[in-house]
Order: C-alpha cells, then sequence, then structure tokens
C-alpha cells in the first residue's frame, strides 16, 4: 500500500458462494487495513475498489486518509 498511514495486511478467508450454506468452499482474500484515526473503533468497513485489473491497494493508499475523515466524523 502506497501511503503514510498505519497499515496492515491480512488474509480474509471468506465462502465462496455464501447462497449455498451447506458448502465449505471458501476464497482466501488479500486486504489491507487502514485503522480509524478514533479509538476505539465502532467496527470495520470492508471495501472493494474495483474488479479485474484495478489495484485497490493503490486506492487504499491514496483515499485511506480521507477515508478516515468520512467515517470518523
Amino acid at each position: 500500500v502506497n501511503t503514510t498511514l498505519p497499515t496492515e495486511c491480512a488474509d480474509f478467508t471468506v465462502p465462496l458462494d455464501y447462497t449455498t450454506p451447506s458448502s465449505k468452499e471458501t476464497i482466501k482474500l488479500q486486504i489491507a487495513k487502514i485503522k480509524a484515526k478514533v479509538q476505539p473503533a465502532k467496527g470495520t468497513i470492508l471495501i472493494n475498489f474495483g474488479g479485474p485489473g484495478s489495484d485497490g491497494r493503490t486506492s487504499l493508499g491514496k483515499q485511506g486518509g480521507l477515508l478516515q475523515v468520512y467515517v470518523s466524523s
């Protein structure tokens, strides 16, 4: 992530098909996190910055500070 904000990275395992509860198939998503400015935080917001060909890490780096302002007020 190209940002000066403290960032954490992790894998997030989710169901591959959430419409079939009996399915045990999962997919691992790579995620990056910028902590909330105000602590304790009320929760986590997951954002998908795009589809194929889009680099979400770059989007988070560019927009992370702005997103912090929006969700902290």
